[in-house]
């Protein structure tokens, strides 16, 4: 696995699981039509799986800047796979937890303002901070994938107590 494989592959896990964990915390026990524990391991063998494919994928030489084999940008096909995925999950969570429908559409509204808030926040630093110039492999530049980390960090922990 290379460099740019690794990155790849991490950041996505770091860009999806502790959306994963936030939209399961809330519920208590009962509320899972399954197990709590296997329902982590059902998300995360899920997520884990899509990270491969999306660090493969995301690397293929065709896949890189100034390629004319694809008629839109990576980062479209990147955000397209990400949005399949997570919609999978939402399915997924839909179906086996057992609570309104109000409650799961309010901790989904609110993770996904949470996911928003990364992604405009390392956008935001990308664009406003004086940094040398990027290299990108894939979806994430090792900059960015930095910054979703130092920002996930600094704010899941906070996040996981509501």
């Amino acid at each position: 696995m290379t460099q740019a494989h690794f990155i790849n592959f991490v950041g996505f896990l770091v860009q999806s699981v502790p959306c994963m964990l936030l939209c399961l915390l809330p519920f208590p026990a009962e509320s899972f039509s399954i197990r709590r524990k296997y329902m982590v391991s059902l998300f995360g063998s899920l997520l884990l799986a899509a990270a491969a494919v999306f660090a493969f994928f995301a690397c293929l030489p065709a896949n890189q800047h100034g390629a004319d084999s694809l008629p839109l940008s990576l980062e479209f096909y990147a955000n397209l796979f990400m949005a399949a995925t997570l919609i999978l999950c939402v399915f997924l969570l839909f179906r086996t937890i057992r609570e309104s429908l109000w409650k799961k559409l309010l901790v989904l509204c609110l993770v996904i303002d949470y996911a928003v808030f990364l992604y405009s926040g390392v956008n935001i630093a990308l664009l406003l901070f004086p940094f040398p110039p990027i290299i990108k492999t894939g979806g994430y530049s090792d900059l960015s994938f930095s910054l979703y980390l130092i920002l996930t960090l600094l704010t899941f922990p906070l996040l996981r107590r509501f």
